[in-house]
């Protein structure tokens, strides 16, 4: 059974049989990056200020999926992953709280098989005039990235340079220089259809991370 929600949108959450499991390869995967909020809080209220601070109190999260992945945004309704904007809220299984979108965007293929680049939010944060600090360097003219690859283990990945954010070209000791490219990342992908309704939510587990039923990401290709 999968906690779901009626593709109209109408009427409450609710667990449903999965009908069947549906695999796609060759897919694009695009990174989700969000903070979690209290229902409280009003969409496009955070300040660019706000989510570095969350980002730096570890209170900013990710997930992957493909593009097309939808999710249920408060006011408008079922969107897609690739159509999110910064400022909207999704709905959770939590009631109490939203997730405050962040940024959605494609994780990048690099000149290496099987490393990955992330773009940072940071690059879309207008903060300089908050901080000072002068070796703040995140723009969009000269981003950082984080690299990873996937280890044998379908669906495991290995962070380098420690999981933190560099520029491009970033040269490790193992790999040399690694430069993102324009083309994302295509994997394998499994997703399931639940009767009548969608099943697309993001839920808090015991660790207090936040995951999400309806899509597993696995298998990555160059």
């Amino acid at each position: 059974m999968v906690l779901s929600k009626h593709e109209s949108g109408i009427g409450e959450q609710e667990f449903k049989p999965v009908v069947r499991t549906v695999v796609h390869h060759n897919k694009e995967i695009w990174n989700l990056k969000y903070c979690l909020v209290k229902k409280s809080v009003k969409a496009n209220s955070l300040s660019d200020f706000d989510i570095l601070n969350m980002s730096r109190k570890g209170k900013v999260s990710g997930i992957n999926a493909t593009p097309n992945h939808p999710f249920w945004v408060k006011g408008v309704g079922w969107t897609r992953l690739d159509a999110l904007k910064q400022g909207q809220l999704l709905e959770m299984k939590d009631k109490e709280y939203s997730a405050y979108v962040i940024l959605a965007n494609p994780i990048y293929q690099t000149n290496v098989p099987k490393i990955f680049a992330k773009l940072s939010f940071d690059t879309y944060l207008d903060v300089r005039e908050y901080l000072d600090d002068i070796n703040y360097t995140h723009s969009q003219d000269n981003p950082d990235y984080s690299f990873f690859k996937y280890a044998e283990n379908i669906g495991d990945r290995e962070s380098l340079n420690n999981g933190l954010m560099t520029k491009s070209p970033f040269t490790d000791s193992e790999y040399g220089e690694i430069i993102p490219s324009t083309d994302t990342l295509l994997s394998t992908v499994y997703n399931f259809e639940v009767a009548d309704n969608h099943a697309l939510w993001l839920k808090r587990n015991a660790s207090e991370q936040v995951t999400q039923t309806g899509v597993q990401v696995l298998q990555a290709k160059a």
